[in-house]
């Protein structure tokens, strides 16, 4: 038997460093898709894949939508933005200002 490392009939899972399940297949399209997220168990991964499997076997398989990526100066412009103290206060005036001119200066 080849055991909990042997091949599967559809995808990839594969446990991370941290213990948790990432799952992965490739698909119609021929490119490797992984899952959106990664699994506590095994048997979840397994499941997601399963699902996929369903999808293509059923001609009803859509390439996933790529995920928006933000750049970093917009990942800046909404952190500045939403950026509070530790007591849930907003920031002083200074102080998002110092931000304003560090994310000018080096983003």
């Amino acid at each position: 038997m080849a055991g909990r490392k042997g091949r599967r009939g559809f995808g990839r899972i594969r446990r991370l460093p941290s213990g948790r399940y990432q799952a992965s297949y490739v698909g119609p399209d021929t490119v490797r898709h992984n899952a959106p997220s990664t699994y506590e168990t095994r048997e979840d991964a397994e499941a997601w894949l399963a699902a996929r499997r369903a999808e293509v076997v059923g001609d009803e398989w859509r390439p996933p939508r790529p995920r928006r990526s933000a750049t970093l100066g917009a990942f800046a412009e909404r952190w500045l933005t939403e950026r509070r103290k530790g007591d849930g206060s907003p920031l002083s005036v200074s102080t998002r200002n110092h931000y304003r001119k560090l994310l000018d200066a080096f983003i």
